[in-house]
């Protein structure tokens, strides 16, 4: 089983794409520049998104996000996401990443992810803290791997039953 590389570039540390649908079909998307593990049985990860950005707003609605874990080759598509609003007039994330050769498919429930990044994480997610400075710290559960070119990797998903679960490709593996 090969071990996932998830690339650290410059300019986004790491290099983690936070996905989701805004409530008219937009495609809400920002590179995630702060996030951690923070449990293993069920696994979670936190993330940080200002309250600002459309990606807060629909994770809050949705309840949900999908987590893009880039390839050292997709990274530099996403320099964009930092300097870039979905908040401004006129501005369309897809068609941005399209025009830089980035592949977005959805799934049957609408949530948008890359089938060229590494590995892709359908998180359900939940705020937990808000700073001061207009942030919100999100707890992300994974909940499936959608997939992506890494689809030879496992991800530990926590316990079903006792047994040891992972994720691979879209369906839940039980090992014993």
């Amino acid at each position: 089983m090969a071990v996932g590389e998830v690339h650290v570039p410059k300019t986004l540390k790491p290099c983690v794409i936070a996905l989701a649908q805004e409530k008219g079909g937009k495609l809400a998307a920002m590179a995630v520049t702060w996030i951690m593990q923070s449990g293993h049985e069920p696994p979670r990860i936190e993330i940080s998104i200002d309250q600002r950005h459309k990606t807060h707003e629909a994770a809050v609605n949705l309840g949900s996000l999908v987590l893009a874990y880039a390839t050292p080759g997709l990274c530099p598509a996403f320099d964009m996401l930092g300097s870039t609003t979905g908040n401004d007039p006129g501005v369309d994330k897809l068609q941005l990443l399209r025009q830089k050769g980035v592949r977005v498919e959805y799934t049957d429930e609408g949530m948008p992810w890359l089938p060229d990044a590494r590995v892709n994480l359908l998180c359900d997610v939940k705020p937990t803290v808000t700073t001061e400075d207009g942030y919100t710290i999100f707890s992300c559960e994974p909940t499936v791997n959608l997939g992506g070119s890494g689809d030879d990797q496992l991800y530990y998903a926590g316990r079903v039953e006792g047994a040891r679960s992972y994720l691979t490709a879209g369906i839940p593996t039980i090992v014993p």
